[in-house]
């Protein structure tokens, strides 16, 4: 949080020039403490005419004040979305500057991450159910400024906790060479809210809906493990992969999980040649996992050396098949219900 606030603090240094911020402070009370202290304390009452006047003058609000400022806003917004969004969208003058107050949490989260994390999706969710109050372009500054706000949260944490090689690959039962992995990190513009606080997430696949502006991701990584009572991570922990579909791709896209991937062959929610789609970018992204074609057949045939009775649904096996993969050995595995 220290980046935010140092970033809102010297846009108000900027801003507050010998073009008449100090005598707008003056006109608004808000040379002295004094009236900046009395504001905030309305603020913090749910007065949304203060809301008004600290947006009028924002500039005025520097250093401690700034923060002050930041963390009343913020309660306002958890308090009354709605009247927030009304006052502050009704005022073009510093509009984005008092969006991005919403990246301030309360001093007694500093080291709780969790709750944090949890904030923000909170208040991703409070925009989003009152959308109709934003236009597109500050909906979209205003996700992006949260879900930078959780990153910034979790950053740290995510260093100290990378990806653990080698992996399995967690559809095809294979080990994962660290070097080739081609999955892409799954973009937080198609993330649920509620995964936004995961430690890794990446796409094992994906693939647009013919027709239609609908991407069908199928996604997969790592979540934080958290011991009792902790407020920060203490590893890491694999995260069953998921299908979600992600509507119109946009900043007001509905992102709706739609289950474990196992299930997605059985899913009447998931057209027939989705699932065929999915499964071909599985093998394909595997393929580009290894440092030359024959890779990959070996490590199916040193699996079902393993594992005799393993197996793969129909339709992935025979994507496998279809990719020139022997997979003979490997028995068809009737769709999780």
């Amino acid at each position: 949080m220290r980046g935010v606030v140092v970033s809102i603090v010297a846009t108000a240094s900027i801003a507050f020039s010998a073009y008449g911020a100090d005598s707008n402070c003056a006109a608004l009370q808000l040379e002295a403490s004094k009236g900046r202290a009395a504001i905030l304390e309305r603020v913090t009452r749910g007065d949304s005419g203060a809301l008004k006047h600290a947006q009028l003058g924002f500039d005025c609000f520097t250093g401690p004040d700034a923060h002050a400022l930041g963390v009343v806003a913020g309660a306002f917004f958890d308090a009354k979305p709605r009247d927030f969004l009304r006052a502050i969208i009704g005022e073009a003058q510093n509009r984005e500057e008092f969006l991005r107050l919403l990246t301030y949490s309360p001093p007694r989260l500093d080291d709780d991450v969790p709750s944090a994390v949890e904030l923000f999706q909170s208040r991703i969710l409070a925009y989003r159910a009152n959308a109709d109050l934003i236009d597109e372009p500050h909906r979209r500054d205003l996700f992006i400024f949260l879900v930078n706000a959780i990153d910034d949260r979790l950053k740290e944490f995510r260093k100290a906790n990378p990806i653990p090689y080698p992996l399995v690959h967690p559809l095809l039962g294979v080990p994962m060479n660290h070097r080739f992995v081609k999955f892409a990190p799954l973009p937080a513009v198609w993330t649920s809210v509620p995964d936004l606080g995961r430690a890794h997430l990446r796409t094992l696949a994906g693939t647009f809906s013919p027709g239609t502006r609908n991407v069908y991701d199928i996604a997969g990584g790592f979540d934080f493990v958290y011991e009792p009572g902790s407020t920060k991570p203490t590893g890491l922990v694999p995260v069953v992969p998921w299908v979600q579909r992600t509507e119109n791709l946009d900043t007001d896209s509905v992102v709706e999980v739609l289950g474990p991937a196992s299930a997605m062959y059985s899913d009447i929610r998931i057209p027939a040649d989705v699932i065929k789609r999915l499964c071909d970018r599985i093998v394909s992204d595997a393929s580009g996992m290894f440092d030359d074609p024959d890779s990959l057949q070996h490590a199916l045939d040193e699996r079902i050396k393993r594992e005799p009775g393993a197996g793969f649904p129909k339709p992935l096996r025979d994507a496998l098949k279809n990719a020139g993969l022997d997979v003979r050995k490997y028995r068809e595995i009737p769709p999780t219900p």
